[in-house]
């Protein structure tokens, strides 16, 4: 018998393994609890058609019932690419699922190819889908046209119609109308009665517009007609109260909710912990989410989003690195499955300054991975991060591509005006006055509001020129918000505190002028609104008051700061909403770090030194923390009282200390994680590095000269957040300042000269010494034996590590420090010469230049010569021979 070619060419079949044999003898039953990641790997992995065919429809059933929109997605997206249909009624049911979960950009393209085919569009399952889209959205026009097909097919309307139809008006902030048809679906003494889930759309649109009362009406409506209190009443007016940070409001719905034997849900659960996250306190956000899964509740994406919301929100990238390595390792939570992690992590690079390259790769690649498309907040986000490094081009580019995005309908984006304000903000940031003129008179012609934060770069902006006349600008332009009357604004009712985020920016242009009279005015226009006010106009109202020496003035503000601050930390509303232990932190005890350095500044200036000693007493018993920037400014204050050895103390005991720590922290957190928390009750804010507005754009634009590398990023989607914490400004926070370095290094020139510091009132760069050679050689002395490493970061700033590797002694640097300065003069005379040498030369080429004839005089004196000769040469000719 003889062997054709192709037999013997043809490939040897692959023996399978035993967990692939395994995996093939799965029953349906046992494919629903597999983990997301195996189940989807189970689907792609069929040959047979036939068998995919009847594996994905099974599964899509069931997973529309338990209502995993997520997981459903991938199994459906993976049929389509196999080129297997899927029933229309089952599709219209994953739209169902899909809107309910608010992926509407998932939703809308599988609903407009149902739409194309003229039988589904007369289906009452596809007009039901298309129905609760369209109210989603906001889309008026078309939840009245699907609604009235819906009811010409026949049949008794079902309750979730109505309640998708009142839900569009909701969305569109049309209060009125919604209410007219919600009189006109459930007409008085008819048969039918509104259910709960119609009051609740009522009551979230009032609640929406910040109207807390008149949906507390409502609620107390729906007890009185009968209907079931569910979870979804309260969680509209729980948000509510949560947005505004009405902590009592909060307290007392909560234990309404336990009167009436409601449940907290896992919506409950989220709407609390990003309450906490926008109060920047990641531990009572872990506690919640501790309860909820004591109480039985499974974790779902949204909740893990808003948890490293907070962890970003309080600076805590510890906290965010250890949610996302624990999702890394856990199949079941995979962050590839999920969306909303995935744009936490986005926010969490552009929150940190990542570099611009990092943060595209993530938005174009790791957000595709099965089929993820990009969200509107993600663009957002995107054109952030763009704008930080002033990539305008790219920011532009981006907001193109997202108009042309929102104009498909298919897409499921809706604009709105926050990305007109992320550019404009951007503009104003970067100096483009041109270019934000222009987009502001865009936004103005289209009719686009602007929200707080634009409309706070704008005074902000005004306040940066220091001068007089934008001072008056930006106070003309407060007054008119204020004076229009239109409390129904959205940038007014859509911000927890709009009046603040507005006169603070101007407040701060008082500061730069010293006009301490400008900034007590607008202060006062801000207490007259009525607005519960946080610390930050207090601050700046003391820093203005810094600058000028007004001590009295100063000390009143102070006390009126740390009376806020301690309600913030120590809140009986946040334990019991919490259920924490009484007397833990309810904040983060950071939270009197800024004005806490800016009243020492004040209080040394004024030579109150035993009172600073009182004051550093005060803050640590009340329980809050300190960060590095209070304790140079412990060590300026210290160094103008006229104790070098303190001051040195504090920088070797407490900043190295607390650097050793923040390094040692960045080995040990990428250890396997057994959980997600980080924080316990003991948590001291240590840890924490908040990331301002200047802070971020600083280690932004310092991230354009960072490369990581993209095979890194895509196996460690942490990795990010490590190096710019090692390699951003992050770094080197637990480290003397520049100005701290060099108060130091002139008390040490003093000392090596022979004088001795005194007690000093004034300015920080001025100095007091007395010549006492002795004492000054003593307290030298001691200075370099017990602090070695603060002597060494004031004469010359290297890493310890290369102290340690190297192993100088720091006597002998001291004394080529001091030769160093001895013939520094000398340096800086032969340096002069030179520069008066190059003058001279310089001068000397320019002189020779001015002597030296040019072309065109020789050409001038050579035309005279000729005129000259000729005239002599007719003269001649004309006379007597």
């Amino acid at each position: 018998m003889t062997t054709t070619h192709a037999e013997i060419s043809s490939p040897i079949p692959r023996q399978k393994t035993s967990l692939e044999r395994h995996e093939e003898s799965y029953t349906r039953e046992q494919l629903l609890d597999l983990s997301p990641m195996r189940l989807l790997k189970f689907l792609e992995s069929r040959e047979d058609t036939v068998s995919l065919q009847r594996f994905g429809n099974y599964v899509l059933r069931k997973l529309i019932v338990r209502g995993k929109s997520d997981l459903v997605h991938g199994v459906y997206q993976i049929m389509v690419k196999r080129g297997l249909s899927v029933d229309h009624t089952l599709r219209a049911r994953l739209v169902l699922v899909l809107t309910q979960d608010d992926r509407l950009h998932n939703a809308v393209p599988i609903l407009a190819k149902l739409m194309q085919h003229h039988e589904y569009s007369k289906d009452r399952t596809v007009l039901a889908s298309a129905l609760a889209v369209a109210g989603k959205m906001g889309n008026v026009v078309d939840a009245e046209k699907y609604f009235k097909s819906l009811t010409e097919l026949g049949g008794k309307s079902h309750d979730d119609h109505i309640t998708w139809l009142l839900q569009s008006y909701a969305k569109k902030g049309a209060i009125q109308p919604m209410l007219d048809r919600f009189d006109e679906c459930f007409p008085p003494n008819s048969e039918r009665h509104p259910t709960s889930a119609h009051y609740a759309v009522i009551i979230h649109a009032h609640s929406s517009r910040g109207d807390v009362a008149v949906a507390r009406s409502w609620l107390s409506k729906a007890a009185e007609e009968g209907c079931n209190l569910d979870p979804p009443l309260f969680n509209s007016i729980l948000s509510a109260l949560a947005k505004q940070q009405d902590f009592g409001g909060v307290e007392s719905l909560l234990r309404e909710m336990e009167e009436n034997a409601v449940p907290r849900t896992l919506v409950t659960y989220n709407i609390l912990v990003a309450m906490f996250a926008r109060r920047q306190d990641p531990v009572s956000a872990e506690q919640l989410v501790r309860q909820a899964i004591e109480e039985g509740i499974r974790l779902d994406d949204k909740l893990i989003h808003t948890l490293i919301q907070a962890h970003i929100a309080a600076g805590s990238w510890n906290g965010v690195v250890r949610v996302i390595d624990f999702l890394s390792r856990v199949p079941d939570q995979s962050p590839r499955f999920s969306s909303f992690v995935l744009e936490a992590l986005l926010e969490s690079y552009v929150r940190i300054g990542a570099p611009f390259p990092v943060v595209l790769r993530h938005f174009r690649h790791r957000l595709t991975i099965w089929d993820r498309k990009q969200s509107y907040g993600a663009y957002c986000l995107l054109m952030r991060s763009a704008c930080d490094t002033y990539r305008f081009g790219d920011a532009k580019k981006f907001l193109l591509e997202l108009e042309v995005k929102a104009a498909n309908p298919a897409s499921g984006f809706t604009m709105d005006n926050k990305p007109y304000a992320v550019l404009l903000a951007g503009y104003l940031r970067g100096s483009r006055k041109k270019e934000a003129r222009e987009l502001f008179d865009s936004m103005r012609q289209r009719g686009i509001s602007l929200p707080v934060d634009a409309l706070a770069a704008i005074v902000k902006s005004y306040g940066e020129k220091n001068k007089r006349e934008s001072l008056e600008i930006a106070e003309r332009l407060l007054n008119s918000l204020i004076g229009s009357g239109d409390r129904d604004n959205s940038w007014v009712s859509t911000s927890p505190k709009p009046m603040q985020s507005l006169f603070v920016p101007a407040m701060q242009a008082g500061v730069e002028l010293l006009d301490a009279e400008a900034v007590e005015k607008q202060f006062k226009i801000l207490m007259e609104t009525g607005e519960k006010l946080s610390i930050e106009p207090f601050t700046v109202l003391l820093d203005v008051h810094r600058r000028l020496g007004n001590l009295d003035r100063a000390r009143q503000v102070w006390e009126h700061i740390f009376h806020l601050a301690l309600e913030e930390i120590h809140n009986p509303l946040v334990h019991r909403i919490v259920k924490a232990t009484p007397g833990s932190l309810t904040s983060n005890p950071l939270i009197l770090s800024q004005p806490f350095s800016i009243y020492i500044d004040i209080l040394s200036m004024a030579g109150a030194y035993d009172e600073i000693v009182t004051l550093w007493r005060s803050v640590l018993d009340a329980g809050f923390a300190i960060n590095a920037r209070n304790c140079n400014a412990i060590v300026l204050a210290l160094i103008r009282a006229g104790q070098p050895a303190g001051a040195f103390r504090i920088v070797e005991e407490i900043l190295f200390r607390q650097h050793a720590r923040f390094r040692n922290q960045l080995r040990v957190l990428r250890r396997r994680p057994k959980s997600m928390f980080l924080y316990g009750d003991d948590w001291d804010g240590g840890d924490v590095v908040v990331s301002t507005p200047d802070m971020r754009f600083r280690s932004a634009r310092a991230s354009k000269r960072i490369s990581i590398r993209p095979e890194v990023i895509d196996k460690d989607p942490a990795r990010p957040l490590i190096y710019m914490r090692r390699r951003g400004p992050y770094m080197n926070y637990w480290k003397p300042v520049p100005a701290t370095r060099l108060a130091l290094k002139q008390v040490l020139r003093h000392l090596g000269d022979g004088y001795v510091p005194r007690p000093v009132l004034g300015r920080p760069n001025t100095s007091s010494v007395m010549h006492d050679p002795e004492e000054a050689r003593r307290i030298l002395d001691g200075i370099k034996v017990h602090f070695p490493r603060a002597v060494h970061a004031t004469l010359r700033p290297v890493p310890s590590s290369f102290i340690q590797r190297k192993r100088r002694n720091i006597n002998d640097l001291f004394a080529n420090w001091q030769r160093s300065r001895a013939s520094q003069r000398t340096r800086r005379a032969r340096w002069w010469r030179k520069q008066q040498q190059a003058k001279r030369r310089r001068s000397r080429r320019t002189h020779a230049k001015l002597a030296t004839p040019s072309e065109e005089f020789f050409r001038q004196g050579e035309d005279a010569l000729a005129d000259r000769i000729a005239r002599r040469r007719s003269g001649n000719e004309g006379g007597p021979g």
